[in-house]
């Protein structure tokens, strides 16, 4: 229907709950929807590696492997687990503000890097909502972008 595209489904559902409702005995993490194909597999291809990676699911085992797997294989360093199923709203929800940035900052996408303050006890806590607009999701033009933008 044109650009920008709008979700077919948003706010009190998502593709993940569908997914999940239709095989209920499949332990469903969603992940990976936030960046390229080329990035999934080759994270330091932007800032090194630099930026968070988003998950959710049902199943906290599931998930602890989907983590593993990820780094293992991947090479993805920061992984943050957003919750259950329903958390995958607002990661679907990533598209349309990717594509905004991209119209406002000329450059395909950003990607999300989320701080973590530790306390005094060593602890750590989510501190989540910076978005590095600077730093593009698309290898080919993330020296472009950096340039560009400073």
């Amino acid at each position: 229907r044109g650009f920008p595209p709008s979700l077919s489904v948003c706010n009190t559902d998502s593709l993940g709950e569908q997914i999940q409702r239709a095989c209920p005995r499949v332990r469903v993490v969603k992940t990976l929807n936030t960046v390229t194909a080329a990035l999934m597999t080759n994270p330091a291809a932007v800032a090194g590696g630099d930026h968070t990676l988003f998950m959710a699911g049902n199943d906290a085992e599931a998930k602890v492997s989907v983590k593993r797997w990820l780094n293992e294989w991947f090479g993805w360093r920061d992984v943050i687990d957003v919750g259950d199923i329903t958390a995958a709203r607002g990661m679907e929800m990533y598209l349309p503000l990717c594509l905004r940035l991209y119209g406002a900052e000329a450059h395909p996408c950003s990607t999300s890097r989320c701080g973590r303050p530790t306390d005094a006890l060593g602890a750590t806590g989510h501190a989540c909502g910076t978005t590095d607009v600077k730093k593009s999701c698309f290898p080919e033009y993330s020296l472009t972008a950096t340039s560009a933008s400073g």
